[in-house]
Parts: structure tokens; C-alpha cells; sequence
């Protein structure tokens, strides 16, 4: 099942983050629920294909060690050598991923989410280096915040003291109804950035563009409508997914960072990469 990709996907997730709601509106810790739940979701998503799950299972676990081992090795000494052997080996299954089918070449890292669970753990390795996790990591919070499901697939791409902050926080009843209604909001903005604005552009406009159906338009003027149309249909497809996972993400206590910040209106390219993709950049 893709995420976020039909109303079935959202009817499950409605019935599912129920009970974590009910909890939320009463000031209860739902925490275990939710681990719960991300098991059960990550299993509708992966569960189709048991060469994506072996795969998602063998690179968690590379992952989790690899960032338990140098987190261990980082208490005690601070190599920039070993430094950056486990950022290399961290990168190293989404190089495999990138570059053999271009050789022709079979790969065991192919599923869907593999960059975004790769700068996730790219960025703890960074955040160890830097002194900034010293506490001791606890191997079912690490596999939660890389596998966390409303945001596997596409990002944004959250930080682990942020992410764990709101993990151990209980909310009080009126903070997590702000929470929820802020989540719906988000949902609601992503149901009319992917399923209207970026549906409408790509079905009335960009597959007519390249054959040049539109009479009125010159060959350059067609290419030039093209590029801009596909533009605002990449930004209002991927905003939406964003803003269903930031809004997923809220009604399970977490405040997973926003991803895109108007992007369309900067005033230069320097600006537009600050608005575009903030998560990333």
C-alpha cells in the first residue's frame, strides 16, 4: 500500500490513530499504542513485497548498529578518520541503491523511504561527532524515529533530540486538541495540494503540454509553459505529501518540522532552496 496514495490509506489510518486521540484528548500517554500502530502500518506498506521487507529489516538493523557503535565510540575518542568510515558506510546502501541498476546491476536496498531513513541516520552520526547525544540510545526509540510511518516514505525529515522531546512528552488535553486540530488542518491542505491542485495541473495541463495540443502556443512557448506547469505540479504533488505527514504526525503527539515554506514567492534562487525542502537543506 503507498502512503497517503487513495482514501483507503487514510480510512485505515483514521480507524487506526483512534484509540491515540481518544487518549490525547483525555491527557493520556499513548506512546506504546503508537508503537503498536507503526508496526501494523509499516506492515501494510512493505507487506506486499518480501524482498522489500527482508531488505527494510537488513538495513534497520545495519543502520541501529551502526549508529549504536560509533555513538559507544564517540563517548570514548573522537576520530575524524572513523568519523567519516560511518558516515561512508552509512550512505553506502543508497549509493548501492543509486548506482548498480545503472550498472545493470541487481541491489538489496531497494524500497521505498531508503533516502529518507539514510539522512536520518546520516544526521545522528553528524550530531554524535558533534557531542550532541551523549545519552544513552535506546534501540526501540531509534527504530521508531527512522521507521516513524507518516514520514518513511517522503520525509520531512525530523531530528532525533527534537523528535524524542515530543516522544517522552505528554501533552495535557489542551495542548494535544491543538495538536489534533492542527493536524487535521495539515491533512486537509495536503488533500487539496495532491488530490485537487497538483491532479488538475498534470491531467489538464501537463499531459497536453509536450505534444503541443494547445494551437495557440508556439514550440518555445509550449516548452516554457511546460517547464512552469511542471514546476507547480512538483511542488503541489510533494507539499501534499508533506502536509499529510506533518499532519499524521500531529495527531500522534509529534510536531515533525514543516518542508515547505512558499517557496514560489522567493526572491532568489538562494531564498528558494531556504523555503524549498526545508528539512533537506
Amino acid at each position: 500500500m503507498t502512503p497517503y496514495g487513495n482514501i483507503a490509506f487514510f480510512v485505515i489510518i483514521g480507524l487506526l490513530l483512534l484509540p491515540t486521540i481518544l487518549l490525547g484528548l483525555r491527557g493520556k500517554s499513548s506512546k506504546r499504542y503508537n508503537l503498536f500502530v507503526s508496526v501494523i502500518v509499516l506492515a501494510l506498506i512493505f507487506g506486499h513485497s518480501l524482498n522489500g521487507s527482508i531488505s527494510l529489516v537488513l538495513f534497520t538493523v545495519f543502520q541501529v548498529v551502526l549508529i549504536v557503535a560509533y555513538q559507544r565510540y564517540r563517548l570514548q575518542q573522537n576520530s575524524g578518520t572513523i568519523f567519516i568510515i560511518a558516515v561512508l558506510l552509512s550512505i553506502l546502501p543508497l549509493i548501492l541503491v543509486k548506482v548498480l541498476p545503472i550498472l545493470g546491476l541487481h541491489h538489496l536496498f531497494g524500497f521505498l523511504g531508503v533516502s529518507y531513513i539514510t539522512f536520518k541516520a546520516v544526521q545522528m552520526i553528524l550530531e554524535t561527532r558533534d557531542g550532541l547525544m551523549k545519552e544513552k540510545i535506546s534501540v526501540v526509540e531509534l527504530v521508531y524515529f527512522l521507521l516513524f510511518f507518516p514520514t518513511v516514505s517522503s520525509g520531512p525529515i525530523d531530528r532525533w533530540r527534537r523528535f524524542t522531546k515530543d516522544f517522552h512528552a505528554v501533552p495535557s488535553s489542551e495542548e494535544y486538541q491543538k495538536l489534533l486540530l492542527s493536524g487535521i488542518n495539515y491533512i486537509f491542505v495536503g488533500f487539496l495540494y495532491k488530490f485537487i491542485l497538483a491532479y488538475l495541473i498534470y491531467n489538464y495541463t501537463l499531459i497536453y503540454l509536450p505534444n503541443h495540443t494547445y494551437n495557440y502556443l508556439t514550440p518555445f512557448q509550449g516548452q516554457l509553459a511546460y517547464m512552469y506547469m511542471y514546476s507547480f505540479y512538483l511542488f503541489f504533488d510533494f507539499a501534499g505529501y508533506s502536509a499529510f505527514a506533518v499532519g499524521v504526525s500531529r495527531l500522534m503527539g509529534i510536531q515533525t518540522p514543516i518542508n515547505f515554506n512558499r517557496p514560489f514567492a522567493s526572491r532568489n534562487i538562494k531564498d528558494f532552496w531556504n523555503r524549498w525542502h526545508m528539512s533537506l537543506s
